[in-house]
This record gives C-alpha cells, sequence and structure tokens, in this order.
C-alpha cells in the first residue's frame, strides 16, 4: 500500500498479519491477514506462500475473523473463526481443492496444534469455567474461594479446555476437565506423544498465586509437578522433538531486581540447567531446531526483538538477524533451518518475513501496508550519568526552525520492555499527522540494555526513571525544530503512572496523558490480579513515598485520563480515584461553575489494553483532540487524522459507547 492514511479509521482499517503456520514437514506455510472494515468488522484472508518462488498465493477469504490456524499434510488447513454476536468459534477444514467442511463449534480457541504421527490437531480453548456454567446467574452471582475476585481482564473464571481431532475420521475428543488450575496467561506446549501439555498451573498461597510447572496428562487429568515456584518462576516453553527436554524462561523476582534467564529442564528427572551463562539479555524460547540440539529464541537487544540461537551442548548464543524492529511468531523449517517469522517496526505493523544466513526477506504478506508522512531517527542521548538512554523521535514533515512544533513524551508501560516494534494502540502516526513531534525512550528498566540498565530503576520507580524521561526531554527540547512551550507526556500502565508522575513531580510539561496509570501504589498492589509479583516489585517505602496521590495538590497542568472498564491488572478504581481527586484537590481542581481543564474517558469494554477497533479509535480521536486542546494543534485539511464520523470532544465523562 503506497496510500498515506487520512483519517484514524484509515489508519485502523490497515491490513494486518496476525497468524503464520507450517506443517511438520516444511511443505507448506499458510498465513492469516485481516482485514478490517469502517464498522469495525474484521475478516481475514488466509495464504500459502509458493516456497519455490516465495511469492504468497490466496487460499481462502474468510467472511468472519480467523482466530487460529494450522496446517496439516500438503492437503489440509484447518482454521477457527469467530461465530457472529457469539463468543465461541467454529472449526473449519479446507481441503486443497478448496473444498471445506464445518467439524465443530467450541468455545474460544486460543491455539491449535498438529501431530501428524498421530493424524490428530490439539485445539486449546479459553472457556467460562464449568461449575459457572451450570449456573444460570453466574454472570451476576459469584462465590469465590481464592484471590483474586477478577483476573485476565474478565469477571468470569476462564479455564483450559483441550479437544483432539482425529484428521481422518473428523471426530472431535473432549479431554480430562480436571485441568482448570492450568493458567490461561501462559502458552501451554504439546508433548509429541499427543498425550501430555507442559503448562503453567496456579497454585494459590495466602491470598496470593504461585505459577507452578506442570506436565498434565489429557487422557486422566492428572498433574506432574515439574517446578513449583518459590524463589523462581519457569514458564512453560516449547519440547524437543524427542520429548525429552523442554526450554523455559526462567525468572527470579525480588524487591532489589527482576531477572530472566533461560534454562532446560529433563521431562524425566526434572532437573534444570541454565543456558546461556553470561548473557544478560531477557530469552523467550520458541522452538527447537530439528536435528539439532539448540532453541530458538526472540529477546530484546539495543532497541530492537530479535532472533537468537542457543546452542543447549556449547552453552552458547548466536544473533540470527541484526535488522531494527520487532521479530514476533517465528517457526523453523525443518529441512533446511531457515526462520519464518512476523516481522514489524515502529513504521511497520508486521511482514512475513525468512531469515536465512543472517540475511531477512520480506515475503510481501500482507500485501499492503500504510505509508506515513514524517521522519523518524533512532538517536542516543546521554542522561545525566552518561549513560547512553536509546530514544525514536518521530517528527511532522512540517517540523523546521522556523515551524517548531509541539512535543509529546511517551513513555512504555511494563515497565521491563522496550519500544521496538509496532502496537495498534500505542503509535506516534496518529499524534505526528496532527502536527507533533513524538519521542519514545527506552529508560531506566527497559529490556535489551543488560541487567544492571533495569536494575537502576528497580524499586525506585518515581526516581530514576524520571531522571532519565527529564533528560531525554531536556535534550530533544534543544533541537530547532521542537517549541519547548508545549510539551506533553503520555504513557500507558507503568507509563501511564510515570506521566502523572511527572506531572506532579516536576514543571516540565504543559499537559499530561495517562491511561491504565497507577495512581497509589498502596492501594494498588493487593488489588491487581497478580499481588504477589507487584509486591515484589514494590518495596514497602517506595508504595508511599512514590504515590502521585499524595503530590495532588502539585499538579497544576490539564490531565487525560483513560481507563479500561475491565482492567484486571489495573483495576479501574484506581482512575476512578484519581480522577475525582483531581477535580477535588490539584491545582486546576473544578471552579465554582464545575469547569476543569482536566479530562477523562472511559472505556467500558475493554481490558488493560485497549484491543478492539472501536475502543482504540475513540482514544485516539480523545488523545489528539485533548492534544489540539491544550496546543492548538490544527493542520489543515485531510491530512490531520479526524475521524472520518462525528468527532468526539473530550469531556467529563466520555466514554467509548
Amino acid at each position: 500500500m503506497t496510500e498515506i492514511p487520512q483519517t484514524i479509521d484509515d489508519f485502523l482499517n490497515s491490513s494486518r498479519l496476525t497468524h503464520v503456520a507450517m506443517n511438520e514437514d516444511g511443505t507448506r506455510i499458510v498465513a492469516v491477514v485481516d482485514t478490517v472494515e469502517v464498522s469495525g468488522q474484521i475478516s481475514s484472508l488466509v495464504y500459502q506462500i509458493d516456497q519455490k518462488n516465495q511469492v504468497p498465493i490466496l487460499l481462502a477469504s474468510r467472511q468472519q475473523r480467523v482466530t487460529s490456524v494450522c496446517a496439516v499434510g500438503a492437503e489440509k488447513i484447518y482454521l477457527s473463526e469467530q461465530i457472529p454476536r457469539q463468543s465461541g468459534n467454529v472449526v473449519v477444514e479446507i481441503e486443497e481443492n478448496g473444498r471445506e467442511r464445518e467439524i465443530t463449534r467450541v468455545e474460544r480457541v486460543r491455539s491449535m496444534d498438529s501431530n501428524e504421527d498421530n493424524g490428530s490437531v490439539l485445539i486449546q480453548c479459553i472457556a467460562p469455567d464449568r461449575i459457572e456454567r451450570r449456573s444460570s446467574d453466574y454472570l451476576q452471582h459469584r462465590l469465590r474461594q481464592h484471590y483474586p475476585v477478577r483476573m485476565n481482564d474478565t469477571d468470569t473464571v476462564e479455564i483450559l479446555e483441550f479437544f483432539t481431532l482425529d484428521t481422518v475420521t473428523r471426530k472431535l475428543r473432549r479431554h480430562h476437565q480436571d485441568l482448570a488450575q492450568l493458567s490461561i496467561e501462559h502458552e501451554a506446549f504439546p508433548h509429541p506423544d499427543g498425550l501430555r501439555v507442559l503448562a503453567n498451573r496456579v497454585r494459590h498461597l495466602q491470598g496470593e498465586i504461585r505459577i507452578d510447572l506442570v506436565l498434565a496428562d489429557l487422557i486422566n487429568g492428572t498433574v506432574e509437578v515439574v517446578h513449583e515456584e518459590a524463589d523462581s518462576r519457569l514458564l512453560a516453553g516449547p519440547i524437543s522433538m524427542d520429548g525429552k527436554f523442554t526450554a523455559v524462561q526462567e525468572m527470579h523476582l525480588n524487591e532489589r531486581s527482576e531477572r530472566r534467564s533461560l534454562a532446560v529442564v529433563d521431562l524425566d528427572t526434572f532437573s534444570r540447567s541454565s543456558l546461556g551463562s553470561g548473557w544478560d539479555r531477557w530469552p523467550t524460547p520458541l522452538a527447537w531446531y530439528p536435528y539439532e540440539n539448540s532453541i530458538l529464541v526472540r529477546a530484546d537487544d539495543e532497541g530492537s526483538t530479535s532472533l537468537f540461537k542457543a546452542s543447549v551442548d556449547h552453552d552458547c548464543v548466536e544473533k540470527l538477524a541484526d535488522d531494527e524492529g520487532a521479530y514476533g511468531t517465528s517457526l523453523i523449517h525443518p529441512r533446511t533451518a531457515d526462520i519464518y517469522s512476523v516481522h514489524a517496526t515502529l513504521r511497520n505493523s508486521g511482514h512475513l518475513t525468512r531469515v536465512r544466513n543472517r540475511i531477512s526477506t520480506t515475503l510481501g504478506i500482507p500485501e499492503d501496508q500504510p505509508q506515513f508522512e514524517g521522519r523518524q531517527h533512532a538517536i542516543t542521548i546521554l542522561n545525566r550519568e552518561g549513560m547512553p538512554i536509546k530514544c525514536w523521535l518521530t517528527l511532522p514533515h512540517t517540523a523546521g526552525s522556523e515551524t517548531p512544533v509541539p512535543l509529546v513524551v511517551w513513555v512504555h508501560g511494563g515497565p521491563a520492555v522496550s519500544w521496538a516494534g509496532w502496537r495498534w494502540a500505542r503509535s506516534p502516526w496518529p499524534l505526528v499527522a496532527q502536527g507533533v513531534a513524538v519521542l519514545m525512550p527506552d529508560i531506566a528498566m527497559s529490556t535489551g540494555y543488560g541487567q544492571d540498565f533495569i536494575d537502576r530503576g528497580w524499586g525506585d520507580w518515581g526516581g530514576t526513571p524520571l531522571n532519565d524521561l527529564l533528560d531525554v526531554t531536556s535534550e530533544v527540547g534543544q533541537r530547532s525544530d521542537i517549541d519547548t512551550t508545549r510539551k506533553a507526556v503520555i504513557g500507558t500502565s507503568f507509563g501511564g503512572y510515570l506521566a502523572t508522575w511527572a506531572a506532579a513531580r516536576t514543571k516540565k510539561f504543559q499537559a499530561a496523558i495517562s491511561h491504565a496509570g497507577i495512581w497509589d501504589l498502596e492501594l494498588f498492589h493487593p488489588t491487581t490480579d497478580d499481588p504477589a509479583r507487584f509486591r515484589r516489585r514494590m518495596p514497602a517505602t517506595m508504595r508511599r513515598r512514590h504515590s502521585p496521590r499524595w503530590w495532588v495538590h502539585e499538579i497544576d497542568i490539564p490531565m487525560l485520563i483513560s481507563q479500561g472498564g475491565r482492567d484486571t491488572c489495573v483495576p479501574r478504581e484506581q482512575a476512578f480515584l484519581q480522577w475525582s481527586e483531581l477535580l477535588s484537590s490539584s491545582a486546576l481542581s473544578e471552579n465554582d461553575q464545575g469547569q476543569s481543564p482536566h479530562r477523562f474517558l472511559y472505556l467500558p469494554t475493554e481490558g488493560h489494553r485497549i484491543s478492539t477497533i472501536h475502543g482504540i479509535r475513540d482514544w485516539y480521536r480523545a488523545v489528539t483532540g485533548f492534544l489540539s486542546e491544550q496546543f492548538f494543534v490544527d493542520v489543515p485539511g485531510e491530512s490531520a487524522y479526524q475521524s472520518s464520523d462525528t468527532r468526539i470532544t473530550p469531556g467529563r465523562g466520555n466514554n467509548d459507547g
């Protein structure tokens, strides 16, 4: 696509690559591309890669959104599709000649994995707990035995369900149902024997949760505990082709630090050994290489999310590609060892890419991608300690020494993540199209720069990260194309917290925007859906000292607060409390006429992340409208991202309904 999006709707309606699958011998690679209508309705296109010519061939056009795909042999693919106006999915078989059959209807499909040795497909579904389903009132009344009450952005207790589909007889077998404690937050990996899965189990202890690593038998429902969380947590990972080992991410978390590393676990003895000793990145194992004792790994590295090959025999790690951006879902070709991966950048929402001999090649899926007006640069700024801080600065084409533009500094969430790659709900381009420059820094606690870079901000949320934020803002503010009298700070989750903290503790910005930010750390950590994790991340002294709530009287700039109503990570009560106290106690509280420059956007159907097309659209409209209100930004004509329908003017109590 060579077109430049003219509206927020154009931006959101761009095609997006969502799923990639490969059959077991590598002769068939399929990909799913979602297309979005103005109404928000999503349909899907299914492609196959012609491996000889490395070009895509359209296999099927689906009216409904495809939620998972699986390639079986040379003749069949299986899709799960959304059922209109329902929460479940329909599983469809498509043969090579184009003939299709509806196989079954199940709850929300999370993944489908083929096992060609026994001619089956393992279907993983997320479903309401069967105990709740027996009650007609389960949507309203729930008797709980454990904390948390709400989890995974829902009021419903959800569980994993497993089905095996016989690809010859097309019969579906529902597996043992006594696996309700398996975590739906973490991926479950099929064992090559087709009878077991490696997964994480939720265990309740003294009002908190622990995450154990288990082997679950799908036939009889028994669970073998591979590792019980105590001082470390093992997150399930891929299993070797012979079924003897698994590669996992090992996580150590306490008030002083969080460390993540790679480990290999023997599935007979449950003993584990570290892999990649001395490598201080945070790796996620993706797949075992066929016919060699190595693992494909993804990790943030110097501002990119890169692919690596970790050798078990030699305990060494090799980088496979030097591209900027982020690699996501990645598959290893069993014969050539080529990597087929979804690769995205801050400019590109994701292309199917082949990595061979450290060279990446784009394969033309999706066929169109939006082009954006504006200049984007990766820059490095030295902070007050002399430490390099990597940033991405995106400027509108109008920016110049004679026409300086406002600056928005965008803080990422996490806090232990990086800005590498694409995020639909956290993109600079709708703001840049409005005539605003956007600075996206990887400040203290960002991943990809070594463990020391993470540790320097640990337990000091309002200290070192804020200093980094102020240092990069001051440096960029010296540019002649930046108007230093018009600066805003924006962020989501941890970024929303830091944006609010900057508004309360500094005088560097003229406006602030916070989505799903934390207002009171003391109230937050026992009410989030994983309290043990955040209790260890937040020393008791920090919770009080670094809570923006206690500095509300110092907030003298307009703030836009937004919040998803289903958020269980940062419960909505944090935003409600912040909104109430901004209007009552900030330096810009409501006057006698009930007026205040603060704004609140409530998104009742969104969770911690804004994920629906309508929610993302309304959030961008609120953000750009708020910035226009504060900075008088008005780029004439349709080059500014205005909605193609009635524009929302942010106001008190606005919502997405």
